[in-house]
């Protein structure tokens, strides 16, 4: 088994179908309603999957983590159209990628990642 590698995401909040709608349409991930809350697989046939859960507000808006996008320009503008808003616009790393942060609509934190265009 590989070291350091994600195999699970779990993204918390207090409206699971408002959460469901807002991450499926913004990267066309298939969210599937399951008893332990909403699952999906975010890079298939890839073994990395996770889950939507609904958790009391004790627990809050809770997750970050990064997803590869064609372009952060784009993806940073249809988040916006569906609720969400910029944290830090897209930054240039050494590499020629670039990086950039989102809040989901009920402020969880996501990372955009684009690779370079020559890779």
């Amino acid at each position: 088994m590989a070291k350091n590698r994600i195999v699970h995401v779990e993204i918390g909040g207090f409206d699971g179908e408002k959460n469901r709608q807002f991450f499926g349409e913004l990267f066309g991930w298939d969210i599937s309603d399951k008893s332990a809350g909403y699952s999906f697989d975010l890079a298939p046939p890839a073994s990395l999957s996770g889950h939507l859960v609904e958790l009391g507000a004790e627990w809050g808006a809770y997750v970050t983590f990064y997803v590869e996008v064609e372009s952060a320009d784009a993806s940073l503008a249809r988040a916006g159209e569906l609720g969400g808003k910029t944290l830090v616009p897209p930054q240039s790393l050494p590499d020629n990628s670039r990086f950039a942060w989102l809040a989901a609509p009920e402020g969880q934190i996501i990372g955009l990642w684009e690779a370079p265009a020559d890779a």
